[in-house]
């Protein structure tokens, strides 16, 4: 770079020294007053300061995010290791906000405090005489308050129990002789002679205690129940006499009288509770039922292992539970309602190839990073980090579903980045661009994005996946046209995708503030997903509209993906004497192929093949490989590989 020239990242490096040196002069001041009780004027220049936090801090931030916009294509120059640099700026910058945060805590006026000394001196707090009649006539209300309440109070306990006796009664099938009397007269002393009741639970599997509070306990164990806590872990006693924590999820309610019951006295049971309207087993048994089949995360959960945001990943298991959602089953070709022909595939006699087909909307779309993601806890081994893709109404999914790997290279584990450069050593499932296609008029149609981490636990070696949160992504405006080129950075919610509301991780806390400072460190802080959506170019649209209406795929496999169609519609339609005829067509790369996309591996080895080929052709080779005859040497090279 020619001296006295700069580039945006020069720019940006004299802004971060400037910020730096103006927010260390100012915190060196803030410690200065914050030390000195003496100082005249103190809680005027303390609000005074903390209002100069605010504005540095806003200042700072909007620093970081020109920081993070910059990209090496705007260097007027080659700069070396310029990723290297940004990243410095950015963690400059935000030890710059998390040092003013610390700050501002410290400086955060007392609202109440203020208001008390504000009626001070304008004497509206009255004399000490007046202040000690209003508060013995403030204490004598508040005790007819609480006496009242009181009695309201016994009212109720009493109306509950005799509910709970006549329940009791009911159940027990005892007759009473009915002296409502001596009943009534009575009662104060069965009240005095009443019990605790004991709780007792079942281990449902065997639980090694990792702390000194925690509870041991084998499978099948009697667990007494002394307390519980809000975070699922329960205080319980094990027959020994010995008590600690054990996860309530490890638990089941034990039926002491199991054993002697037979099965025709359970059904008896179960159908007059499933009848009884006092008990209301008909609307709650499938709840109870989905509360008793305890997951995989949700163990996770109640070791503390995963944020509480954190569930078992929606779409894989989606894809588990068949093959409606799979690439082979959208690139297939479907027939008519008839069943004479096929309703997503046809043949443009006049340039003797398969025929376009638009859509509503296509889209290409670029990850481009994963920011502030929750890490898991001990115990776990990381396998995999990758994003799940596909489309979806807020209710049901219409697309198949793919997947794109991340990488994680930042020390804190918090950042996944992506590959957007495609190159024959870079596999396809960690590239960073995929298309869409979309044709129907679904309201709240749009991209769902699922981040995903696969995992091993270090002590039973099971392995599993879950979600750290989804994005949806609308694909049309609110006017009906689709979304155009843009750059979009969008909060990740945690939760399932059909849950609104939910936190990836509550002590992160989304909720506004009256602090200004924290509300915008709180902002940056949120995890979020940063990707770029840009319209297809010429060369892509054609290949796009030879596929089906309703589609998602990996851009590296799009060449391919076209070639199958183009092969599709030249043995289905072109190449057949009689259209109506039902014989078998012998096609082993028809057949193959749809199965062969969900294969990464093997799709890498037909694309550098192709690529290779391509490379050691002439140009009059290439021309033809391309334009001519480009489905019938994929088809070669397929069946070489």
């Amino acid at each position: 770079m020619p001296k006295g020239s700069s580039g945006p990242l020069k720019d940006a490096q004299d802004a971060v020294i400037v910020i730096k040196k103006k927010a260390e002069e100012l915190l060196s001041e803030c410690t200065c007053i914050l030390e000195d009780s003496t100082i005249d004027s103190r809680p005027s220049k303390l609000k005074d300061l903390y209002q100069r936090c605010v504005d540095t801090g806003k200042e700072t931030e909007e620093l970081l995010q020109t920081v993070e916009k910059l990209n090496k294509k705007n260097e007027s120059t080659k700069v070396k290791d310029f990723a290297g640099k940004k990243i410095n700026e950015i963690k400059s910058l935000q030890e710059v906000m998390d040092k003013l945060e610390i700050m501002g805590d410290k400086l955060e006026p007392d609202e109440v405090e203020d208001e008390y000394y504000k009626k001070v001196n304008n004497n509206e707090l009255g004399t000490d005489d007046e202040a000690t009649e209003e508060g013995e006539e403030s204490v004598e209300d508040e005790e007819d308050f609480y006496k009242d309440d009181d009695e309201e109070y016994e009212d109720e306990e009493d109306v509950e129990e005799e509910e709970e006796t006549e329940e009791e009664t009911e159940d027990e099938g005892v007759e009473t002789d009915g002296n409502e009397e001596n009943d009534e007269g009575g009662s104060g002393e069965n009240d005095d002679e009443k019990t605790p009741k004991i709780i007792q639970y079942q281990a449902l599997s065997a639980f090694d205690g990792e702390q000194e509070d925690d509870l041991s306990f084998a499978e099948g164990d009697i667990l007494t129940l002394i307390g519980i806590r809000e975070d699922g872990w329960w205080e319980c006693e094990d027959k020994d006499g010995k008590s600690g924590l054990v996860p309530s999820t490890y638990l089941q309610q034990y039926n002491k009288y199991k054993d002697i019951q037979t099965p025709e006295t359970e059904e008896d049971d179960d159908d007059d509770e499933m009848t009884s309207p006092r008990s209301g087993k008909v609307l709650w048994s499938s709840i109870k039922k989905a509360v008793k089949e305890t997951s995989a995360t949700d163990v996770l959960h109640a070791m503390g292992a995963l944020p509480s945001g954190f569930r078992a990943s929606t779409l894989s298991k989606i894809l588990q539970e068949g093959d409606d959602y799979t690439m082979v089953n959208f690139l297939s070709p479907k027939l008519s309602t008839s069943n004479l022909s096929y309703k997503d595939l046809f043949f443009n006699p006049t340039s003797n190839k398969i025929r376009s087909r638009p859509v509503r909307v296509q889209r290409v779309i670029t990850l481009q990073a994963c920011r502030q993601i929750p890490t898991p806890g001990t115990g776990l081994t990381i396998l995999s980090r990758h994003i799940r893709m596909c489309l979806f109404d807020g209710k049901k999914v219409l697309s198949n579903i793919i997947a794109l790997r991340a990488q994680c290279t930042d020390k804190e584990q918090r950042t996944w980045t992506f590959q957007s450069k495609l190159t024959d050593a870079l596999s396809s499932l960690d590239f960073s661009d995929f298309f869409i296609r979309c044709s129907g008029s679904e309201a709240n149609v749009g991209i769902l994005f699922e981040l995903c981490i696969s995992y091993k636990r270090q002590k039973t070696d099971e392995e599993s996946e879950f979600s750290c949160g989804w994005v949806h992504l609308p694909v049309f405006n609110e006017d009906g046209t689709p979304i155009a080129n843009k750059s979009f950075d969008l909060m990740v919610n945690g939760g399932t995708p059909y849950e609104k509301g939910v936190e990836v991780d509550p002590t992160i806390s989304r909720r506004a503030t009256s602090n200004p400072l924290k509300s915008l460190m709180s902002k940056n802080k949120q995890p979020r997903l940063v990707f770029k959506v840009a319209v297809p170019t010429k060369e892509q649209k054609d290949l796009l509209d030879t596929l089906p209406e309703v589609l998602i795929g990996n851009m590296a496999n799009l060449t391919h993906l076209s070639f199958y169609r183009q092969i599709l519609a030249d043995v289905l339609l072109r190449d057949k004497i009689e259209l109506n005829s039902t014989e078998l067509i012998h096609s082993p790369f028809l057949t193959s192929f749809p199965a062969v996309t969900e294969q990464p591996d093997l799709m890498d080895a037909v694309r550098v093949t192709w690529n290779e080929k391509v490379r050691i052709s002439k140009k009059a080779d290439k021309l033809y490989s391309w334009k001519s005859a480009s489905p019938h040497v994929l088809l070669m090279f397929f069946l070489i590989i």
